[in-house]
């Protein structure tokens, strides 16, 4: 059992470190700033809007 806690230990510590230091460094943000994400995110994988299909060889629309 006392072998087992030389493992639990630092793999307990090491959790509770990275959750403080992400949890530090993330950015405070309203619920509107992740549905305005979300939106944009939408509106760039549905590509353009008139109907073109863009060629992903030239970047730019084919037709």
């Amino acid at each position: 059992m006392s072998s087992l806690l030389y493992v639990l230990i630092p793999i307990l510590f090491f959790t509770v470190v990275g959750l403080l230091l992400g949890l530090k460094d993330r950015k405070l943000r309203s619920t509107e700033s992740y549905v305005d994400e979300f939106s944009r995110a939408r509106r760039a994988m549905s590509g353009p809007s008139d109907g073109r299909v863009l060629d992903p060889k030239e970047g730019r629309g084919a037709g």
